[in-house]
């Protein structure tokens, strides 16, 4: 199999794909593919749409195909390319998530404060949240690919375990009667 190996394309930027050895950045590889097609700037941007809507992408890698019906030929490309309605809902839907998402370990610190939750009981729920934040990575994930999936899920879990210390350590304190606090300065005494 060796010998085909000179066969392989270093990259292809109508499909996605990014070879190991760059000699120039991407965007100047496209238009070269293009010029040795010799494609007009129309022509290949239609064909770029065309195959992304068709979802010819290296790898079969979600990004860029911008459609809700893959492998259909049509203008969902452009039509979403260009349509800032849907980008903008798109970007809100995906910062308000992940921001909402990233505030679960204050929450969960918050409850251990007020007695609601114990560590033990995060700690037993561990397995199950990890789980949670991946499906939660997955239904938020415009794309579908795993590394964007992971972006999510991979620091609310680190999040997640951070804050089970430190409810474990509130816990400790609690327990020894050492907060950090004198009580001494809430006696109030009117005269």
């Amino acid at each position: 199999m060796d010998s085909y190996s000179v066969l392989e394309p270093k990259t292809d930027a109508f499909r996605n794909y990014l070879g190991h050895e760059l000699d120039r950045p991407a965007p100047e590889n496209m238009i070269d593919q293009a010029h040795k097609l010799t494609l007009t700037a129309p022509e290949m941007t239609a064909l770029v749409g065309g195959m992304r809507v068709l979802g010819t992408n290296a790898d079969g890698m979600g990004l860029g195909i911008l459609t809700d019906n893959p492998g259909t030929l049509t203008n969902d490309f452009f039509t979403n390319l260009l349509d800032m309605n849907a980008f903008l809902a798109l970007e809100i839907r995906v910062i308000l998530l992940f921001g909402v998402s990233f505030l679960l370990p204050v929450v969960l610190v918050l409850l251990n404060l007020i007695h609601v939750l114990s560590s033990a009981q995060l700690k037993a729920a561990r397995k199950w949240s990890i789980f949670g934040f991946f499906c939660l990575g997955a239904f938020v994930n415009p794309s579908g690919d795993p590394i964007s999936m992971c972006a999510l899920a991979i620091p609310l879990s680190v999040m997640y375990v951070i804050a089970e210390w430190i409810c474990r350590s509130n816990e400790r304190k609690r327990s020894t009667g050492n907060m950090g606090i004198d009580k001494s300065e809430f006696d109030i005494q009117i005269d």
